[in-house]
C-alpha cells in the first residue's frame, strides 16, 4: 500500500493512459509570482529546467475511446452488445509535478480559454484533478481564479 501511495501518477500518465492524440493548448501561460514569495521564483525556474510546465494543470484536446451500449434482440430476449465509440473531448489534467498541482491564477486562464473552446466546438470537457489546492504562493489573486471557474462551469 506505502509503494502505491508514493507512486506519483504525472499528467503525462494520465493522457498516455487514457487518451489519444492529444494536443495541449496553451502550455505557453505559466504561474507568476506577482508577491514574490521567497522561493517560489526557485521553484518556477527549476521546473523549466526539468522540463515541467510551472502550471497547476495541464489542457488540451484529445480523444477518448470508451463503450457504448447499443440493443440488440427481440422483445424476449434483450442483449446489450457494447460497441467502441470515439470522443473528441477537452481534456484538463492537474500538473502534480509543479507544486502538487495548486492551482494557480495561469491554470484559471487555461481552463477558461478551453471551457470557452470546447463550448464553441460543442466538446465535453474531461477534467482529472489531484490537487493540492490553491496556489496561495500567487497572493489573493489565485483565490479569486477558482471563484472564476464556479461561476463559469454552470453557464457551459
Amino acid at each position: 500500500m506505502r509503494e502505491y501511495k508514493s507512486t506519483v501518477i504525472t499528467s503525462n500518465k494520465v493522457i498516455e493512459n487514457y487518451f489519444k492524440d492529444f494536443k495541449e493548448l496553451y502550455a505557453d501561460r505559466i504561474t507568476s509570482n506577482p508577491v514574490k514569495f521567497p522561493g517560489f521564483r526557485d521553484a518556477i525556474e527549476q521546473a523549466l529546467e526539468n522540463g515541467v510546465t510551472p502550471c497547476g494543470v495541464v489542457t488540451g484536446l484529445a480523444t477518448f475511446t470508451g463503450e457504448e451500449n447499443s440493443e440488440n434482440g427481440s422483445a424476449k430476449k434483450q442483449k446489450t452488445k457494447k460497441q467502441k465509440a470515439t470522443y473528441r473531448v477537452g481534456l484538463v489534467v492537474s500538473n502534480v509535478e509543479f507544486q502538487a498541482g495548486a492551482f494557480d491564477m495561469a491554470s484559471c486562464e487555461k481552463v477558461c480559454r478551453l471551457l470557452d473552446d470546447c463550448a464553441r466546438l460543442k466538446l465535453p470537457v474531461i477534467f482529472f484533478i489531484s490537487s493540492a489546492g490553491m496556489q496561495t504562493k500567487e497572493g489573493g489573486g489565485s483565490l479569486f481564479s477558482m471563484s472564476i471557474i464556479n461561476k463559469r462551469l454552470p453557464v457551459l
